[in-house]
Protein backbone atom coordinates (compact mmCIF):
# COMPACT_ATOMS: atom_id res chain seq x y z
CA UNK A 1 0.00 0.00 0.00
CA UNK A 2 1.39 3.06 -0.87
CA UNK A 3 1.39 6.32 1.65
CA UNK A 4 -1.32 8.28 -1.01
CA UNK A 5 -3.46 5.66 -1.09
CA UNK A 6 -3.26 5.23 3.36
CA UNK A 7 -4.10 9.17 3.28
CA UNK A 8 -6.92 8.72 1.09
CA UNK A 9 -7.78 6.07 3.69
CA UNK A 10 -7.09 8.43 7.00
CA UNK A 11 -9.28 11.13 4.81
CA UNK A 12 -12.29 9.20 3.90
CA UNK A 13 -12.32 8.26 7.73
CA UNK A 14 -11.75 11.15 9.22
CA UNK A 15 -14.39 12.67 6.74
CA UNK A 16 -16.98 10.15 7.83
CA UNK A 17 -16.19 10.53 11.36
CA UNK A 18 -17.04 14.04 11.08
CA UNK A 19 -20.45 13.76 8.74
CA UNK A 20 -21.53 11.32 11.76
CA UNK A 21 -20.26 14.08 14.28
CA UNK A 22 -22.06 16.08 13.18
CA UNK A 23 -25.33 14.44 12.12
CA UNK A 24 -25.33 13.30 16.08
CA UNK A 25 -25.02 17.16 16.82
CA UNK A 26 -28.28 17.92 14.87
CA UNK A 27 -30.20 14.85 16.01
CA UNK A 28 -29.55 15.93 19.19
CA UNK A 29 -30.38 19.51 18.54
CA UNK A 30 -33.71 18.09 16.95
CA UNK A 31 -34.74 16.21 19.90
CA UNK A 32 -33.67 18.97 22.19
CA UNK A 33 -36.23 21.31 20.00
CA UNK A 34 -38.68 18.68 20.42
CA UNK A 35 -38.28 18.01 23.58
CA UNK A 36 -38.78 22.03 24.65
CA UNK A 37 -42.03 22.07 22.36
CA UNK A 38 -43.58 19.59 24.01
CA UNK A 39 -42.34 21.07 27.53
CA UNK A 40 -44.04 24.49 26.32
CA UNK A 41 -46.96 22.11 25.13
CA UNK A 42 -47.61 20.60 28.12
CA UNK A 43 -47.31 24.27 30.29
CA UNK A 44 -49.65 25.71 27.59
CA UNK A 45 -52.63 22.66 28.23
CA UNK A 46 -51.94 23.30 32.24
CA UNK A 47 -52.25 26.99 32.24
CA UNK A 48 -55.58 26.27 29.66
CA UNK A 49 -56.70 23.63 32.14
CA UNK A 50 -56.25 25.77 35.83
CA UNK A 51 -58.27 28.68 33.70
CA UNK A 52 -61.02 26.51 32.18
CA UNK A 53 -61.26 24.85 35.71
CA UNK A 54 -61.32 28.46 37.19
CA UNK A 55 -64.45 29.16 34.69
CA UNK A 56 -66.22 26.49 36.18
CA UNK A 57 -65.76 27.11 39.83
CA UNK A 58 -66.78 30.66 39.32
CA UNK A 59 -69.89 29.40 37.55
CA UNK A 60 -70.55 26.86 39.63
CA UNK A 61 -70.15 30.00 42.84
CA UNK A 62 -72.55 31.69 40.57
CA UNK A 63 -75.31 29.56 40.34
CA UNK A 64 -74.95 28.78 44.26
CA UNK A 65 -75.09 32.36 45.23
CA UNK A 66 -78.37 32.49 42.76
CA UNK A 67 -80.24 29.50 44.59
CA UNK A 68 -78.68 31.37 48.46
CA UNK A 69 -80.73 34.48 47.01
CA UNK A 70 -83.90 32.62 46.09
CA UNK A 71 -83.75 31.10 49.17
CA UNK A 72 -83.08 34.05 50.84
CA UNK A 73 -86.28 35.81 49.49
CA UNK A 74 -88.33 32.60 49.86
CA UNK A 75 -87.61 32.89 53.92
CA UNK A 76 -88.54 36.42 53.69
CA UNK A 77 -91.78 36.25 51.93
CA UNK A 78 -92.61 33.11 54.92
CA UNK A 79 -91.34 34.74 57.80
CA UNK A 80 -91.51 38.32 56.91
CA UNK A 81 -95.24 39.44 57.90
CA UNK A 82 -94.63 37.47 61.04
CA UNK A 83 -91.34 39.11 62.53
CA UNK A 84 -91.95 41.86 64.74
CA UNK A 85 -88.38 41.66 66.23
CA UNK A 86 -86.66 42.48 62.83
CA UNK A 87 -84.44 39.02 62.79
CA UNK A 88 -85.97 37.96 59.55
CA UNK A 89 -84.55 41.33 58.48
CA UNK A 90 -80.91 41.02 60.35
CA UNK A 91 -81.09 37.27 58.83
CA UNK A 92 -81.34 38.50 55.47
CA UNK A 93 -78.80 40.88 55.51
CA UNK A 94 -76.32 38.18 56.96
CA UNK A 95 -77.29 35.64 53.93
CA UNK A 96 -77.49 38.06 51.49
CA UNK A 97 -73.60 38.93 52.63
CA UNK A 98 -72.59 35.45 52.92
CA UNK A 99 -73.87 34.93 49.03
CA UNK A 100 -71.87 38.18 47.98
CA UNK A 101 -68.99 36.28 49.39
CA UNK A 102 -69.59 33.44 46.79
CA UNK A 103 -70.99 35.32 43.84
CA UNK A 104 -68.14 36.43 41.44
CA UNK A 105 -69.36 38.98 40.19
CA UNK A 106 -70.17 41.11 43.33
CA UNK A 107 -67.88 42.52 45.65
CA UNK A 108 -67.47 40.53 48.53
CA UNK A 109 -67.82 42.00 52.01
CA UNK A 110 -65.20 41.02 54.51
CA UNK A 111 -66.35 38.35 56.69
CA UNK A 112 -64.53 36.75 60.14
CA UNK A 113 -64.08 33.45 57.65
CA UNK A 114 -61.13 35.67 56.02
CA UNK A 115 -59.10 35.50 58.70
CA UNK A 116 -56.03 34.03 57.94
CA UNK A 117 -55.88 30.37 60.36
CA UNK A 118 -52.63 31.15 61.19
CA UNK A 119 -53.51 33.85 63.54
CA UNK A 120 -56.27 31.73 65.53
CA UNK A 121 -55.43 27.81 65.19
CA UNK A 122 -54.11 25.77 68.10
CA UNK A 123 -50.69 25.57 68.97
CA UNK A 124 -48.89 22.30 68.94
CA UNK A 125 -46.76 21.02 72.24
CA UNK A 126 -43.68 22.17 70.18
CA UNK A 127 -44.70 25.87 69.85
CA UNK A 128 -45.05 28.71 71.73
CA UNK A 129 -46.96 32.21 71.22
CA UNK A 130 -44.64 35.88 71.20
CA UNK A 131 -45.85 38.61 71.55
CA UNK A 132 -45.88 39.96 68.46
CA UNK A 133 -48.32 37.31 67.62
CA UNK A 134 -45.78 35.08 65.75
CA UNK A 135 -45.95 31.20 66.33
CA UNK A 136 -42.42 30.04 67.24
CA UNK A 137 -41.34 26.43 66.78
CA UNK A 138 -39.42 25.37 69.95
CA UNK A 139 -38.36 21.75 69.30
CA UNK A 140 -38.45 19.39 66.43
Amino acid sequence: MQLNEVMLGLRRCAASQIAKHEACIAEQKHMEELHRQRDTLRARIAAEQRAVDQFYREAEAWQEARILRSYIKAVEAQRGSRDDKGETVAWARWARDQADRLDPLCSSPSSILDTPRRQYRELDQYEILNEDGTIERIWG
